[in-house]
């Protein structure tokens, strides 16, 4: 069967509020490819609950912003992309306002919530606690009336067009066509999301496996800041193992958390009790369910008015009453899950990789802006903010094309190797959450990573097939995470260790990797 070849201004790979926007962005400058391996509307933003932190209020300011993020990112931030986060932020709100999307508001005037790390009510929110879900809906409907844009579901990019100095395109299998595409193009853009999906307790879609990260790994860019893996504090808890992400609003509209015995704990942790920034909140609740018998505490939303919150967090309430829980009246169980990943392809202020023609945005990106802990919902703003980036880096540093050919080997699936790949998935899963969680030390990061080694020994990966990929991609990430969390021997942000509990001043800097070779360690660079 041939390979199809489609040539293009922009290549786009994701389909999250990071990818949509730069398609947005791209199309006033040419003809935007947008590839996602499953549909538009399935993504890690579409579920983002809190909202988009941002200076909106007359009582705030741009440097409590700047302040607020790097106070969360504990000494690791890029001083001058975080600057650039909290300035732009503003102007990309307001060009969405004017677009037509509606924030939650009451007499003209803006709703901002409050979250964990903030000194500061800054947080945008739509339909209440459905802001991802809003936002990503607005700019779908944008798109679908773009000419410019193209969609491309069920496409599954599985390598990038590259010899390790420039990028051409991507190479792409439609598996419900069952054909091969080579796309072409003189900027290709990295938004497909992080890689908590691919721990078994996670609030992220099934499809957050981290597969643009390795892309730009094999194709030879840097990975940066793997070992800082962020934990949202309170996810639903059940003996299933099903879970909802209960938003860090909640706590900011006057929520308490509550051990076994019903007794409020973060007050002795920390001055902020449960507005503490995350890292903190999940560390402190890990350390509380040690000590008790149940595997979960209480998020204590009682003291909110329940007509209130149905209306501020709807969706919350309806998973809520799936399980059998009224909130507010009812205690909620809940615990911390892998949430957002810090760590990825290495950018630079203009979302550019190491290599010419490939950019890379949100939480595919590690542009330094969330340092060592990401504070709430700025998340959805580096979408913005850095999406916007790297279509006018693309289209001041265009570049040629010529000589990509459509020939090569053909991508298949193999249905043979499909049970072997589910295995090793939930193996690796859950071996990632018991060894590489909120709490690590060198011995269990060590029998982890020597697990993975094993795993990645005894599989039969067969060249250019689809689930042989899928392992490949998963177990190289696996090993990255276990590696990154080894080499970084002190405790900080959402990086915790057992065996180097407190923080080192010697590394404050980076651990950056390119395929086949070392874990090299860079001082903090403010690019």
């Amino acid at each position: 069967m041939a390979i199809l070849k489609n040539e293009y201004k922009f290549i786009i790979i994701g389909s999250g509020l990071a990818g949509l926007y730069s398609a947005m962005c791209a199309s006033k400058f040419g003809k935007v490819a947008v590839l996602t391996k499953s549909s538009i509307d399935e993504s890690s933003s579409y579920w983002a609950q809190g909202g988009i932190a941002a200076v909106m209020d007359r009582g705030d300011s741009i440097e409590d912003h700047y302040r607020d993020t790097i106070n969360a990112g504990q000494g690791l931030c890029n001083e001058k992309n975080v600057q650039i986060l909290v300035s732009e932020g503003k102007e990309r709100i307001h060009e969405l306002i004017n677009l037509g999307m509606k924030f939650d508001s009451l007499d003209n005037q803006l709703l901002l919530g409050l979250e964990g790390g903030h000194t500061r009510r800054r947080i945008l929110h739509a339909g209440g606690s459905e802001t991802g879900k809003k936002v990503v809906e607005f700019v779908i409907n944008e798109i679908k009336e773009n000419k410019n844009i193209d969609v491309y579901e069920n496409s599954y990019v599985y390598e990038i067009v590259s010899d390790g100095n420039i990028c051409k395109g991507a190479k792409v299998f439609n598996w419900k066509e069952n054909k091969n595409y080579t796309f072409v193009s003189p900027a290709t853009i990295l938004a497909s999301g992080g890689l908590s999906g691919i721990y078994s307790r996670s609030t992220n879609p099934h499809v957050t496996t981290g597969d643009g990260i390795a892309l730009a790994y094999f194709a030879g860019a840097k990975l940066s800041d793997l070992e800082f893996m962020q934990f949202h504090p309170t996810a639903f808890y059940s003996e299933t193992g099903e879970t909802f992400l209960v938003s860090e609003a909640v706590r900011g509209e006057g929520a308490f958390l509550l051990n076994e015995n019903h007794e409020r704990f973060m007050t002795a942790v920390d001055e902020r009790a449960e507005l503490a920034p995350r890292d903190i909140v999940a560390k402190a609740i890990y350390e509380e369910i040690k000590k008790q018998e149940k595997k979960y505490i209480y998020i204590d939303a009682r003291n909110i008015d329940a007509k209130y919150f149905k209306k501020r967090f709807p969706n919350i309430y309806k998973d809520a009453l799936r399980f059998g829980f009224n909130l507010p009246e009812d205690l909620l169980p809940i615990a911390p899950a892998a949430h957002y990943t810090i760590g990825g392809v290495k950018t630079d202020s203009n979302s550019r990789t190491n290599i010419k023609g490939l950019y890379s945005c949100g939480e595919t990106a590690a542009n330094g802006i969330h340092g060592a802990n990401r504070l709430a919902s700025n998340s959805l703003l580096e979408c913005l903010v850095f999406g916007k980036r790297a279509i006018e880096s693309a289209v001041n540093e265009e570049q040629t094309t010529q000589n990509v050919q459509e020939e090569g080997k053909y991508f298949f699936v193999s249905k043979q190797l499909e049970e072997k790949f589910l295995e090793v998935r939930n193996v690796t899963s859950n071996l990632l959450n018991e060894s590489a969680g909120i709490l690590r030390d060198g011995k269990t990061l060590r029998e982890g990573l020597s697990q993975i080694n094993k795993l990645k020994e005894d599989f039969s990966f067969a060249a250019n097939e689809y689930y042989s990929t899928r392992a490949k991609f998963l177990l190289t990430l696996s090993e990255l995470i276990f590696k990154f969390a080894l080499e970084r021997k002190e405790s900080r942000g959402c990086h915790s260790r057992k065996d180097f509990a407190d923080t080192n001043d010697n590394l404050k800097g980076n651990l950056i990797i390119r395929h086949e070779s070392e874990i090299k360690f860079e001082n903090l660079t403010q690019n």
